[in-house]
């Protein structure tokens, strides 16, 4: 067994454990370069074991699938790795401008275009048992591969200033692979015996991806929860791992959390404490404001309500903004009640919070949970409306209707505005 089967071997080993390990949140690129490079390194133990000119020739074309779409592939993967959103249009051309050079190379011994004159060297090993003179399109070739390196290193480029929303240790791996694979297409076209670098050079790109491959999933907060949910952006999702280092966010967690815009993948929040505070509060959908407490307030229940209205107008104009990206508009309930609670601060010495409990808390809660079912955003209980309308004559709240709820013997009468 030569060397060139060696390589080949360990490279489908790769892409077994990558088969293994594969995870519905990989990329497409991901298992596109798992599968061309097992072929592209079969295709080089063909030419290496070749006896005449036609196997040979078989042998490189196989190659040249790897040397034409492999690169395209990373180069793919590294644009959307890096957060650099490249239009449909540039992608297609660039893969059809690939396919034609691909194609150019199947014609070898039979036009010039890629090759003006190629003769087998039964002495040579790997890439050289050919010899060949270069045509046109065999420098269209190498045109192309100086500029999907000058792509690649643009977007790492545009990665490493992207800090909040790429990982550096990413990043870096992508240049590492991006280097070697260069440095090695740049050897083998002025030495010839540098040919076995080039199966090398893969399979090193396939370690480099399994060992980046299940850290960005971490990274992709946007399908970190149930898929569809996050997609239509009703879910805020934001993600730490276990040492608090901040993971990333989605763009409907960004829009509640301004802080989240100044916060490193890969660094620790201890120092934005704060947003883990907020993340803590709103752990459940449901948001309970207090007024009245700690300190009294007279006519807490008319500010309750002109707080419910103001929160009405700002949705609004929020969703205004949600319409105009294309999001789904956001849609709320609230649950107004007043009475006597059990108010103080409550926990533990690493982390104290004032609340408030009781059944006036509890009948609050229902009250809100039952907006859906009547299809008002706004519903008032009898106590809270006889306050209002008493602290101000000019608001007229209408009857919605009178309901049993869970917890209390008495039907509760409820209104609206």
């Amino acid at each position: 067994m030569d060397l060139y089967e060696i390589i080949a071997g360990i490279s489908i080993i790769l892409s077994l454990i990558y088969v293994f390990r594969w995870n519905h949140r990989y990329s497409i690129f991901f298992t596109l370069i798992f599968m061309i490079i097992p072929v592209s390194s079969l295709g080089y133990t063909i030419l290496n074991k070749s006896t005449a000119l036609s196997m040979a020739l078989l042998g490189n074309n196989v190659t040249y699938f790897g040397g034409c779409y492999l690169l395209l592939i990373i180069t793919f993967n590294i644009f959307e790795l890096c957060k650099w959103k490249v239009k449909h249009w540039i992608k297609n051309l660039m893969f059809f401008t690939n396919t034609i050079v691909y194609l150019c190379v199947l014609t070898s011994g039979h036009l010039d275009l890629f090759y003006k004159s190629v003769v087998f060297n039964p002495d040579g090993t790997g890439p050289s048992k050919l010899i060949k003179e270069y045509g046109i399109m065999h420098t269209v070739y190498y045109v192309l591969i100086a500029l999907y390196f000058i792509l690649c290193l643009v977007a790492i480029i545009k990665g490493f200033r992207n800090s909040s929303a790429v990982s550096k240790n990413t990043v870096s791996l992508l240049l590492l692979t991006m280097c070697v694979t260069i440095v090695v297409y740049t050897c083998k076209s002025i030495f010839s015996f540098f040919g076995i670098l080039i199966p090398l050079s893969y399979v090193l790109a396939q370690v480099i991806f399994l060992l980046i491959a299940d850290r960005l999933v971490l990274y992709d907060v946007e399908h970190a929860v149930i898929d569809v949910s996050v997609q239509r952006g009703q879910i805020a999702t934001i993600s730490f791992d276990k040492k608090r280092n901040f993971l990333g966010s989605n763009d409907v967690a960004k829009l509640f959390f301004s802080e989240l815009q100044g916060i490193q993948i890969d660094r620790p929040v201890a120092v934005k404490i704060g947003i883990l505070k907020k993340i803590d509060d709103w752990i459940d959908d449901v948001i309970m404001a207090i007024f009245g407490a700690p300190m009294p307030v007279k006519n807490h229940e008319l500010d309750a309500y002109l707080a419910a209205k103001e929160m009405r107008e700002e949705l609004k104009e929020l969703n205004k903004k949600f319409v105009q990206e294309n999001l789904p508009e956001i849609h709320f309930g609230i649950g107004l009640h007043s009475g006597t609670v059990l108010a103080g601060t409550i926990g533990a010495a690493s982390r104290m919070e004032y609340t408030v409990i009781g059944d006036v808390v509890n009948t609050a809660s229902r009250i809100e949970g039952l907006c859906k079912q009547y299809r008002k955003d706004l519903l008032i209980s009898e106590a809270c409306y006889n306050a209002i309308s008493e602290a101000d004559k000019n608001i007229k709240l209408n009857f919605v209707t009178e309901t049993e709820i869970r917890g209390r013997e008495q039907k509760v009468k409820l209104y609206t505005d």
